[in-house]
C-alpha cells in the first residue's frame, strides 16, 4: 500500500460534501511550505507551499478549520487536468487520511 505523511496549515475550513452515490465525506486544503534555499530582499528565508486536498471523515469538520497546524497521513491520488490558462496540471490529494493536530512551530526567541 502507498502512504503519504504531510504537516502543514489547513488553507480553508473543512467541509462536508456529498458523493453522487450519496456517501457523505469531508475535505479540506492544505499547505506544506518548505525552505526554497533562496532570501527574501529582507534577508528572511524564502518559502515555497505545495497544497493538497485531504479527504477525511465528515465527524472531523469541526477540528478542522482554517490556520490549525495538523499531521495527515493517508493514500495518495494523483489526477491530470488542464488548469485554467489552459496548461496541463497534476493534483496531489490525500484519501480518506488519519490526522493528527500538532503545536504550531515555535517562534525564534529574539529576547537575550
Amino acid at each position: 500500500m502507498q502512504e503519504i505523511r504531510l504537516e502543514g496549515n489547513i488553507g480553508r475550513d473543512a467541509q462536508v460534501l456529498t458523493s453522487n452515490s450519496g456517501k457523505q465525506f469531508a475535505t479540506f486544503s492544505l499547505g506544506c511550505s518548505e525552505k526554497s534555499g533562496k532570501k527574501t530582499q529582507d534577508g528572511k528565508d524564502e518559502f515555497i507551499t505545495t497544497w493538497y486536498e485531504v479527504f477525511c471523515k465528515p465527524e472531523d469538520v469541526p477540528y478542522l478549520t482554517k490556520g490549525k497546524r495538523v499531521q495527515v497521513v493517508g493514500k495518495p491520488s494523483f489526477r491530470a487536468y488542464v488548469d485554467k490558462n489552459n496548461q496541463p496540471a497534476v493534483r496531489c490529494s490525500v484519501q480518506f487520511a488519519n490526522i493528527y493536530f500538532t503545536m504550531p512551530k515555535p517562534t525564534q526567541n529574539t529576547q537575550a
